[in-house]
Order: C-alpha cells, then sequence, then structure tokens
C-alpha cells in the first residue's frame, strides 16, 4: 500500500481507526505518543508507550513493568518461546487484521521462518562476542591482579628488611658524643626518615589493597556475566536447532504434500484459530 496511493489513504483509514481501539484495549500500557507517517514508501504508525501496574506490594504502588502490565490484560506466556510480549503482539495483530478486513483487506501471512533463523543467528552472534570481550576483560584483570599481589609481596619483604637493612638501623653513638648531641643529630632525624617512610608505605599499602578489592570485585562481576551469557548463548543455540528442525519439517511436507496443499491447510488452520478466539 504505496503512501502516494489510493491504497495508501486506505492504510491511513485503517492504521487510525486501529490506533482509536489502541488505549481502550490496553488499559495498562499508558500512549504518550502516538504518530502515523505518510512521508515514506509505506504508511505506518509509531505508539510509544509506558507499561505500567498498579497495586504493587513492594516499593511504590504504582510502578513501570511491561511483564506484570501484559498479564494484568490477560496475557500469558507458557516459555521462553511464547512469552507475554509475543502472545500480545500476535493479539494486535489480529486486531489489526481485523479493521483491514471490514475494509476488505486480507492480511498475508508470509513465511518468516529464515528471517526469524538470521536473528537468532544475529543474537548469538551478538553475545559471542560478548563474551569474548568479557573474557579479555577478566585476563586484564587477572594481569592485574598478579601485579597487586606482587606488590603486596613486596611490601611483605620491605618490612621484613626493616630488622636487617642497615638505613633502617640506629647507628652507635660517635666517641665523646652527648646524649643531647646523639639526640638531635642521630636518633630524631633517624626517627623522622622512619616516620616518612612508614607513612609512604602504609598510605600505598592501604591504597592498593583497595585497588586489589576492586579488581576482585569486579572479576567476580565479569565472572558472573560471562556464565550467564554463556546459558543465554546455549538457549540461544538450542532455540536454533528447534528452528531449523521446524524449517527442516516444514520444507518436507511442502515438498511431500505440495506447496499449495500446505498453503491451504495452514489457512484452513488460521481460520479456525480465529473463529476460536473470536468464540472465546
Amino acid at each position: 500500500m504505496k503512501a502516494d496511493s489510493e491504497n495508501g489513504k486506505l492504510a491511513e483509514k485503517i492504521l487510525g481507526e486501529y490506533m482509536q481501539s489502541f488505549q481502550d484495549k490496553n488499559l495498562y500500557l499508558h500512549v504518550f505518543s502516538a504518530h502515523l507517517h505518510m512521508d515514506e514508501a509505506t504508511p505506518h504508525l509509531h505508539i510509544d508507550f509506558v507499561p505500567f501496574t498498579t497495586g504493587s506490594t513492594r516499593g511504590l504502588d504504582t510502578r513501570v513493568s511491561l511483564k506484570q502490565a501484559l498479564k494484568n490484560q490477560g496475557y500469558v506466556g507458557s516459555g521462553r518461546k511464547e512469552t507475554e510480549w509475543s502472545v500480545w503482539v500476535e493479539s494486535e495483530k489480529e486486531a489489526l487484521a481485523s479493521v483491514m478486513e471490514q475494509h476488505g483487506i486480507e492480511w498475508e501471512h508470509l513465511d518468516t521462518y529464515e528471517k526469524h533463523l538470521s536473528v537468532l543467528d544475529y543474537e548469538k552472534k551478538m553475545r559471542s562476542e560478548e563474551i569474548k570481550e568479557l573474557e579479555n576483560e577478566v585476563e586484564i584483570l587477572n594481569k592485574q591482579l598478579t601485579n597487586l599481589v606482587k606488590c603486596e609481596d613486596a611490601f611483605k619483604k620491605v618490612s621484613q628488611d626493616f630488622e636487617t637493612d642497615e638505613q633502617f638501623q640506629l647507628p652507635e653513638p660517635q666517641p665523646l658524643m652527648s646524649a643531647k648531641t646523639y639526640k638531635a643529630k642521630i636518633v630524631e632525624p633517624f626517627v623522622d626518615k622512619l616516620k616518612a617512610t612508614l607513612k609512604i608505605a602504609v598510605v600505598a599499602y592501604f591504597k592498593m589493597k583497595n585497588k586489589l578489592k576492586k579488581c576482585e570485585h569486579e572479576n567476580s562481576k565479569l565472572y558472573f556475566s560471562n556464565v550467564e551469557l554463556k546459558e543465554q548463548n546455549n538457549r540461544l543455540l538450542a532455540d536454533n536447532f528447534e528452528q531449523m528442525k521446524s524449517l527442516k519439517d516444514y520444507k518436507l511436507l511442502r515438498k511431500i504434500l505440495g506447496a499449495e496443499q500446505v498453503d491451504n491447510l495452514l489457512a484452513q488452520a488460521r481460520n479456525k484459530n480465529k473463529k476460536l478466539e473470536r468464540n472465546l
């Protein structure tokens, strides 16, 4: 339905009617912006909304939650492949199709298996890249941790050297040197030097310990993020495998029964499903 054609004007009317009923059907989706675009090849509608739920027992009574908002509207998922979102999206497609039918326009169901598989492949690739990036960050942090541990060992060695290193030993008084002179010229400068050295060492030590803790915390976060991404990647691989099986079976049916017969069976199944949903 090109925007500058008669059908484009009809599409504008259909999308307008659909939008008028959108907020009435979606009581838990607060629409704050809706724009009908007629300045591109095909008329299309942008709807921006905030999903919310009320009566929350935790925190604020009203809060943002897409999952709960859709549940409140009666859309319940049955697993990863059929979430509240996917059920709601299909319902909205049916609602738009219903408006189309009133104007004599039939919804053409296209074969989207390959497209869906390409999306899965893309998501799998993105997860793999994120995992690789996280593994690089973990490797860098591990090197930093190793260096910090070496620094800690160096500080321990310095503390041990205090007992044997000559620069940290109080020199003996010179012959005929009075106690007052010994204290002023030898002891007090030595103590001041020792205090300054200890202050620098203590400050550097605690800075190093603080940095070590931060690195350990960051390393732990990255580790669990990595584990979660790997799990997501495994789930995507499983979904991809299931989609490939479904696509293989679908192509086999079209080959054995014939494309026309399979399309007719799918059309009958969709019509039966529509009637069942309307009856419900």
